[in-house]
């Protein structure tokens, strides 16, 4: 009998180590999702108005456009770009189970 060729695979922990580094990568993806739609409700809100830009925190109506303004306004993008990262996770972490939950790496 000829012996079987040698196994190409990605970690050197076997299949083990593969099945434990997808399982992370989709639990990644998982979290990715989570921390979208909450960076979304942010940014967002569910009221219909959202919560961008923001209210006075004492009147809770008028605008002031004062640096506390400013740092807010600056706050509600940063939940804007937070959610734009949040995607790119998701297509990252789909890249890498497309090569980490195979059974060997395909180097050819």
């Amino acid at each position: 009998a000829t012996p079987a060729p040698p196994r190409k695979l990605l970690f050197g922990g076997g299949k083990a180590a593969l099945a434990t580094q997808c399982a992370t990568e989709a639990a990644n993806i998982a979290w990715s999702l989570a921390a979208l739609v909450m960076d979304i409700y942010d940014a967002a809100g569910t009221d219909g108005d959202g919560y961008c830009p923001p209210a006075n925190f004492l009147t809770g109506k008028d605008r002031p456009r004062g640096l506390l303004y400013k740092l807010s306004v600056g706050l509600c993008n940063m939940k804007a770009s937070s959610a734009l990262l949040d995607i790119f996770s998701i297509m990252i972490f789909a890249q890498l189970i497309s090569v980490t939950c195979t059974d060997e790496l395909n180097l050819g």
